[in-house]
């Protein structure tokens, strides 16, 4: 199976290295190889799969790599045979997500965003996933606007509070007349 720079050899080999030490250099050539751009997938990242979520009991960068993985799976990858033959691999990572979430980690969001992908929920995995990066302000591609747009996000906030209130007087109001 190719990966993003349409190798064959080099992702077995780097599953190998990873699989008999956390090292760290590897781990991130194996993201770039599997997931381009942080946003398309490629036939070795489902084929890699169920390496990744053997790790992943042990490995929070295997879960995390598992998880990107799956969280492109919506997209235009043409690799929908592949994905289906995960479904078993993909069963286990998410009972193996949920423990996870149980012992409220420090990477929740993350660990959440991907047991929405497991259990194919892309979409909303992908769109929680943008939302919580803009609130944050770490949504590079809003630059210097993101201090601005949680101005306008804690105005938005004040504004449906405020008229979640008038609804209520006005609600109370009619029930006493």
């Amino acid at each position: 199976m190719h990966d993003c720079y349409g190798d064959v050899d080099r992702v077995p080999a780097l599953l190998e290295r990873v699989e008999l030490e956390d090292n760290a250099e590897a781990w991130e050539e194996l993201g770039y190889r599997l997931v381009l751009e942080h946003d398309l997938v490629f036939p070795a990242g489902f084929a890699a799969l169920p390496r990744l979520v053997r790790l992943a009991a042990r490995s929070a960068r295997a879960r995390g790599l598992a998880g990107a993985v799956l969280r492109r799976a919506a997209g235009h990858h043409g690799c929908d045979d592949l994905l289906a033959d995960c479904a078993d691999t993909i069963a286990e990572f998410r009972k193996l997500l949920d423990r996870h979430l149980q012992s409220r980690p420090v990477d929740y969001l993350a660990t959440f965003l991907d047991s929405l992908a497991a259990k194919e929920e892309y979409h909303w995995s992908a769109v929680l996933g943008d939302f919580a990066e803009l609130l944050s302000g770490r949504a590079g591609h809003w630059g210097a606007e993101s201090a601005a747009t949680r101005d306008r996000i804690r105005i938005m906030e004040h504004i449906h509070r405020t008229a979640r209130r008038e609804i209520r007087a006005a609600a109370l109001d009619k029930e006493h007349t």
